[in-house]
């Protein structure tokens, strides 16, 4: 599938008119999330990676035929300056209130670390918006494959995701990849079922 890169976005007027299918990935700094995109895309060089945490301050919008996979910051990253953080929750919020054509949200956790109070919050504001989302277990190969399956039954039970139950990934592996699309698929026609009815 072909993919480009679209436009970086500082603020909601920077966002790209809503006529697409969006499918948005967050998740904290250093979890991964360059990579998951670059994977499911195989061009290891789409997304810009970086070994700095928190140095992605725009929402980055990509053209995947006719869908927009969505790069949100980083949140959560101890690091970054009290007025940064709050102005990257500003952007996020921001974008999850205004655009009304996500198909899903992929929210990722590594795998070692496991959900906190961000990622509830972050969950309790998708549920109130009615955004369907998908946890996505990064870095799977770092751990065993009991461990792995354990903590997709801990993150199941804790949050108790509806229609998607969570997946391992692992990009070293190519674990998780071909499931992945398949929701993401899944997702996209569900909400064009949706607009198509409304």
């Amino acid at each position: 599938m072909e993919a480009k890169f679209l436009k970086a976005a500082f603020g909601p007027g920077d966002f790209p008119p809503p006529l697409n299918p969006e499918i948005v990935f967050v998740g904290k700094s250093n979890v991964g999330k360059s990579t998951l995109i670059n994977t499911l895309l195989n061009n290891r060089r789409l997304a810009k990676t970086s070994s700095t945490p928190g140095k992605t301050r725009s929402i980055n919008f990509y053209q995947v035929g006719t869908i927009l996979f969505v790069d949100l910051p980083g949140y959560g990253y101890a690091k970054a300056s009290k007025e940064l953080r709050a102005s990257w929750e500003r952007l996020i919020l921001s974008y999850f209130k205004n655009r009304r054509n996500i198909s899903l949200a992929v929210v990722l956790l590594d795998v070692r670390r496991g959900s906190d109070e961000a990622t509830m919050s972050l969950i309790r504001l998708l549920e109130g918006l009615d955004i369907t989302y998908c946890f996505v277990l990064t870095k799977a190969d770092k751990v065993s494959k009991s461990e792995g399956l354990l903590r997709l039954r801990e993150i199941e039970a804790q949050f108790r995701p509806k229609p998607y139950s969570p997946l391992l990934f692992s990009a070293k592996m190519g674990l998780g990849k071909t499931e992945l699309w398949n929701v993401i698929m899944d997702a996209t026609n569900r909400l064009k079922q949706r607009i198509g009815e409304s």
